[in-house]
């Protein structure tokens, strides 16, 4: 399994758990008390150890719980049922790497299908939680096997299988939620918010009309169907909303952010600033909120005070892509060429090259064939989702949950390229790019299918430091044509703003077997193409994790 970010998962932690779990720690064998025993082997020895951890977190000595815990992770018990105790045991300690490691081996321990579906179920929360979502969905998918009506656990599937942008998959966990909780409001915005992504409009409509009826005044009641009303293009009324939503809720934050984007979009730049600067009064470290401050700041015709709300955003997290892009466009308004340059190097920081035979494969083109394949057929695709950039095609979720050897293989191709990029970078530790090289990081890969006037609107990967395309199978009018039909094209933003230097257009020309590696910040869109054919690309983000 691979690891997936837990982008917008808007699950809870595990922090309403630690009373309960203390109970149990109560409750199991409450005289039991012993120190730690170095060099045990027997299952007595080993329930023995997990008893100490137990009595020093009840003696409010956590740190000698900790280092049994640690001891008892060397050892690595096998009773499942001493494992389960120190699970709980890591979990009081905020663990929770360690509370799922332990419980992956409990479940082992037990053998397949014979641990408890709760098990399973504490698993995914756990993943979840850490953003091993792809983990999480295995383990939820386990637990519904043994309890296919319990409808928590089809709350925590639906949301990781969203966190994941696997829609077809979300909706029909959303539709089980509603089912088995017939007079759950929360589980119709889901529903309705899933549908709105999905184009569904009307749908969405009718879910959200059912959660009004049953909690009306509730923040997300009223943000859904606000954002629903702005995709159908019914702007003022979804304000309208929002703005009642605001006076009622002045401290949500949400509420907040979608009344100031929606005010921007309506050029109502004064009031969306002060909606902006309200809702970051709340939430001061919200990359959306500062990037959104600063785009009205560049509409608004300030492109002064909209470079200086980058760089006090890069100054919190140096190297975001939001605030680099935003940065660039500024110095692009100011008529800064030289500066808007430095950024927007496109000669130094885009990178073409044939991909190496990934490993399993007789050659480029047979693996072609076989990755083509298998995004065409992907069952994540969505004729193009609301929140992202394909406007005329197919859009996958996560390529990474349970990927077939095909993928693995690009995964592994597509670390090899990476670091090939990172050795070509230049000694440059004053340009925020290059000098934010992630120390760690983790991949998000994803594929676009694309017929005949396929295309994507320009946009940035805003939390990711490096992104890249793939290109398997191209129609003939991309693969032998002039151009710039089906192109790459970097430079032109999503929205126009007053300007005295306008953007450079760099133009790419895809080729099967192709990899097309550049910053995230640059922006980028794809030129539509009016021939018949399928244009195939899988692309990736590279997330850092140390932020």
């Amino acid at each position: 399994m691979q690891c997936i970010a837990a982008v917008g998962l808007g699950l809870a932690g595990m922090g309403a758990e630690i009373p309960q779990l203390f109970e149990r720690l109560h409750r199991i064998n409450p005289g039991a008390r012993c120190g730690s025993i170095p060099g045990v082997t027997g299952r007595g020895d080993e329930r023995a150890l997990a008893e100490s951890a137990k009595d020093a977190l009840r003696q409010g000595r956590p740190e000698e719980a900790a280092a049994i815990l640690n001891e008892a992770r060397q050892k690595l018990p096998r009773d499942p049922t001493t494992l389960r105790t120190l699970v709980d045991v890591a979990l009081v300690l905020g663990d929770g790497s360690a509370a799922a490691d332990l419980l992956d081996a409990a479940i082992a321990a037990h053998g397949p299908g014979v641990a408890p579906p709760a098990w399973y179920r504490l698993l995914g929360e756990t993943r979840a939680v850490q953003g091993r979502l792809d983990e999480a969905i295995g383990a939820f998918r386990a637990t519904l096997a043994a309890w296919p009506d319990d409808v928590d656990t089809w709350r925590w599937t639906a949301r990781v299988l969203r966190a994941v942008n696997d829609l077809p998959a979300t909706l029909l966990a959303c539709r089980r939620v509603v089912g088995l909780a017939p007079d759950d409001w929360q589980a119709r915005v889901e529903l309705a918010n899933v549908l709105t992504e999905t184009r569904a409009f009307d749908e969405a409509a009718a879910w959200f009309d059912e959660a009004a009826e049953r909690e009306s005044d509730a923040p997300a009641v009223i943000i859904g169907r606000a954002r629903l009303d702005m995709q159908r293009g019914r702007r003022p009324e979804a304000i309208s909303a929002l703005e009642a939503c605001v006076a009622r809720h002045p401290s949500h934050v949400l509420a907040l952010g979608a009344l100031a984007l929606g005010l921007r979009h309506e050029r109502r730049f004064d009031d969306a600033l002060a909606v902006y600067r309200q809702a970051l009064d709340l939430t001061p470290a919200d990359a959306t909120l500062w990037c959104g401050l600063g785009r009205t700041l560049l509409e608004a015709g300030r492109a002064g005070e909209a470079r200086d709300t980058a760089a006090a955003y890069l100054t919190r997290r140096r190297g975001h892509a939001g605030a680099l892009a935003l940065e660039a466009l500024a110095r692009l308004a100011l008529g800064d060429e030289e500066g808007a340059g430095r950024l927007l190097d496109y000669d130094r920081f885009v990178v073409r090259r044939r991909l190496a035979v990934p490993e399993g494969f007789a050659d480029l083109a047979s693996f072609n064939v076989a990755l083509a394949a298998v995004a065409r057929a992907h069952p994540t695709l969505h004729r193009a989702p609301v929140s992202h950039a394909t406007a005329a095609g197919l859009h996958s979720g996560s390529l990474l949950v349970d990927p077939p050897h095909v993928i693995k293989s690009l995964q592994q191709a597509f670390r090899a390229a990476v670091a090939d990029y990172y050795r070509s970078l230049p000694d440059w530790p004053e340009h925020p790019f290059v000098s934010r090289r992630p120390v760690s990081a983790f991949f998000d890969i994803w594929c676009v299918v694309m017929e005949r006037g396929g295309h994507q609107i320009p946009h940035i990967h805003p939390e990711a430091w490096l992104s890249g395309v793939y290109y398997p199978e191209l129609p003939d009018v991309v693969r032998t044509g002039p151009g710039p039909e089906g192109w790459l094209a970097f430079g032109e933003p999503d929205h126009e703003f007053p300007r005295r230097v306008d953007p450079r257009i760099v133009h790419v020309g895809p080729e099967e077997g192709l990899l097309v590696l550049f910053p995230s910040y640059f922006y980028h869109r794809t030129i539509p193409f009016g021939a018949e054919g399928t244009r195939v690309s899988v692309a990736f983000d590279l997330v850092p994790t140390d932020t």
